[in-house]
């Protein structure tokens, strides 16, 4: 059979080419570990069975096989080429720097599986990396700003512990995680659900570029020239997740594509932290996987140690009190509030307490003058972990990955 003269890698990539409107990803990967990753069988299936066994109803015509191969055979030259930094190239099983070499998949769920190809513009050997140090931090494309805070000292930490930072290229929070990375002179890998050749959002653009020429990554499973259609997002989250030694999610609604990333995460038996806030409607994901998944949650982030600061109840009276002028009790009041529920804007402040404005401001003042609490960009936090006694901490973890 003349496929037999080609060489399996070729082959692999060829059949990885095949554009998603004719067989996709998931089709893909179906065909691919129900074949046991046999790529030559694959390459010998007649058409008309093909259809059946995608359940295609003779959509597939024909296949170009010696078309797809010579593209193939021109991206892994490319990819044996270091001198060409901007080319779009592929990696597969059967290179070095391929990162799922741990098999910990659930062998009879192709769908969770990873490609065995990966198309990437940038630094591939990012994957090569013997400390193993990887994290994932994801989340919502609308963010609050005690979201986007929070997200910066994330990244701010582990950027400047040499951790290669993954995130999904969206807009939002992904997009701090990207950004905010290379400003602190770290190294990230973006996952996006289209080809490596299709910037989106148009917007990120610049950030796209930026990626590429500080020697960071750019990767998708998806062949060059995928349009960035919704259900490419779902089935790139498991790549995000595969990828991180530990999950950061940030902010998620229910349902989101985040807490589909996290739910991914914990199949694969990762450690997932949940940035956690009692009172916004936006973080119901979050607290769906801390209250029935077992997510680890936190609401402070200091020197890469994460914090769930909860109040002993018997500490205040509480927010229902008489005397809405004793300003005294309402500093211990905001106090509390801001060690339990983290970064919070003026309007949450507000919400909580139900009081006059010019009141609240008095406080904030008083307690930003006497350095009790800080400011930045208009979040309100209390800043001083060391501060706290043992006994109004209800629970802390320290965040001290482990390889």
């Amino acid at each position: 059979m003349k496929w037999k003269s080609k060489l399996n890698k070729e082959l692999l990539v060829a059949f990885f080419l095949i554009p998603e409107e004719i067989i996709s990803l998931k089709q893909k990967l179906k065909l691919y570990y129900s074949f046991n990753e046999d790529i030559e069988e694959i390459a010998s299936l007649k058409i008309d069975y093909l259809n059946r066994f995608l359940n295609k109803r003779n959509i597939i015509n024909e296949l170009k096989w010696d078309e797809l191969v010579q593209k193939a055979s021109v991206l892994i030259q490319n990819s044996e080429d270091k001198s060409l930094k901007t080319n779009i190239k592929v990696i597969t099983k059967y290179d070095k720097d391929y990162p799922f070499k741990i098999v910990y998949f659930n062998d009879k769920d192709y769908s969770i599986k990873p490609s065995p190809v990966l198309f990437y513009l940038g630094n591939i050997e990012l994957f090569n990396n013997d400390e193993n140090k990887f994290i994932s931090i994801f989340g919502a494309r609308n963010p609050l700003k005690i979201s986007e805070e929070i997200t910066k000292k994330v990244v701010k930490y582990y950027a400047k512990e040499g951790y290669v930072i993954v995130s999904g290229f969206a807009k939002g929070i992904d997009t701090i995680v990207h950004s905010e990375t290379i400003n602190n002179n770290g190294k990230t890998i973006a996952v996006v659900g289209c080809g490596v050749n299709i910037v989106y959002p148009a917007k990120n653009l610049n950030m796209y570029r930026k990626i590429i020429s500080n020697d960071s990554l750019i990767i998708s499973e998806f062949p060059l020239d995928t349009k960035p259609l919704k259900q490419n997002f779902y089935i790139r989250n498991r790549i995000i997740s595969m990828l991180g030694n530990e999950v950061f999610f940030i902010q998620g609604s229910f349902p989101s594509g985040g807490l589909i990333t996290a739910n991914y995460a914990l199949s694969f038996n990762k450690k997932v932290y949940c940035f956690y806030h009692e009172i916004e409607k936006v973080f119901d994901g979050n607290r769906i996987l801390v209250n029935e998944k077992g997510c680890i949650p936190f609401n402070f982030f200091e020197n890469g140690k994460i914090y769930f600061l909860k109040f002993n109840d018997n500490k205040y009276s509480g927010s229902k009190y008489k005397d809405k002028n004793d300003v005294e009790f309402l500093k211990k009041l905001l106090l509390k509030f801001l060690l339990v529920n983290g970064y919070q804007t003026f309007n949450s402040i507000q919400n909580y307490l139900n009081i006059d404005k010019r009141i609240i401001i008095r406080i904030l003042t008083n307690l930003l003058n006497s350095k009790k609490i800080q400011i930045s960009n208009g979040i309100y936090y209390y800043p001083f972990i060391s501060n706290i006694s043992s006994d109004e901490i209800i629970l802390s973890y320290d965040n001290k990955i482990e390889n």
